[in-house]
C-alpha cells in the first residue's frame, strides 16, 4: 500500500509493508551491497534476529499493537533533489501525518471535491 508520512526528520513516501517483508528486503539489499562473503551474513540476517528477540516484547508493551512502521521504495520528500533508499523503518509515535498514496500516484488522479 502506497502511503506518504510525515516525521520530524521530513515527509517520507514508499510502500507499507510487513515487519517480515522489510526483513526479507534487509537481507536482499545487504547481501547484495556486501556479496557472498561469510562475514557479511551476520549482518544480512540482522533484521531477522532484532524482529524475532523484540516480537513478544512489542507486542505485550504496546497492547497488540507495533511500535514500529516499515516502508519499501522510500522517496524522501523534504530534501532536494530524488532522494530515494530500498527501505525505511521509523517509530510509530514519531510519525504526526499521513495519507495514503505517493505525489507521483496522485498527480494522475481525479478530483473527487464536492463543490
Amino acid at each position: 500500500m502506497a502511503i506518504c508520512l510525515t516525521t520530524p526528520g521530513g515527509m517520507v513516501a514508499g510502500h507499507l509493508v510487513s515487519t517480515s517483508s522489510w526483513a526479507d528486503r534487509w537481507r536482499r539489499v545487504v547481501s547484495v551491497a556486501t556479496g557472498t562473503e561469510d562475514r557479511s551474513d551476520h549482518m544480512a540476517q540482522l533484521a531477522h534476529t532484532v524482529q524475532a528477540s523484540m516480537e513478544q516484547t512489542e507486542t505485550a508493551a504496546a497492547g497488540g499493537l507495533h511500535a514500529f512502521i516499515h516502508l519499501l521504495d522510500v522517496t524522501f520528500l523534504s530534501v532536494p533533489g530524488d532522494v530515494t533508499a530500498p527501505l525505511w523503518r521509523g517509530r510509530v509515535c514519531d510519525v504526526s501525518g499521513w495519507s495514503l498514496g505517493t505525489p507521483s500516484a496522485a498527480a494522475g488522479a481525479t478530483d473527487v471535491t464536492d463543490h
